[in-house]
């Protein structure tokens, strides 16, 4: 009886290949959650013996960027293992490449704003200085974001040479503007 019905088959799939996809995803959330809380642990204990903010910097972006990437890498790895329809996979690709995208922007966007701010420091600061560092790192923070967009839409398969060089000659019309 139990085993007829793991044999019914439901969009392509058998129960028991959507029940062994169930449970991969199940345990790669339970392993993922018990090294999450083990590793950072142990991390933040080490990060509060000592003297530098480097390692602080890598706790935070471990807790902020790559919690949720191998989360949706543990959902990722369950729905590969099922057959899926072209269109499904494709967006599930797609949003796991946008995933990645974002996630490597963030880490970038936060190195940038961890440099800077250490600079800033062992600079000295003065009243100007906080000013100047904000229009600076935003400036950067769009220059980042703006790379990852580009990169995100080539690899989707649109033609972003026209909108670059388009972007070049809008360049170079804001300069002579200027």
């Amino acid at each position: 009886m139990i085993v007829d019905i793991f044999d019914r088959v439901y969009f392509g799939n058998s129960v028991g290949a959507y029940a062994i996809a169930a449970l991969t995803f199940v345990v790669g959330i339970g392993c993922v959650w018990i090294l999450k809380k083990s590793l950072l642990k142990h991390m933040s204990a080490w990060a509060e013996r000592t003297a530098t903010d480097i390692d602080n910097f890598v706790v935070r972006l471990v807790r902020k960027i790559a919690g949720p990437l191998i989360y949706f890498g543990a959902l990722f790895l369950s729905l590969k293992m099922l057959h899926l329809t072209p269109t499904v996979t494709k967006i599930l690709d797609t949003s796991g490449l946008a995933l990645l995208v974002v996630g490597v922007a963030l880490a970038v966007n936060e190195l940038l704003a961890y440099t800077i701010h250490a600079y800033w420091r062992r600079q000295g600061g003065s009243e100007s200085r906080p000013r100047s560092v904000s229009g600076i790192l935003a400036i950067l923070k769009f220059i980042s974001w703006s790379m990852a967009a580009v990169f995100l839409l080539d690899n989707l398969g649109l033609k972003i040479s026209t909108v670059i060089a388009g972007l070049g000659i809008g360049g170079i019309a804001v300069g002579l503007a200027a």
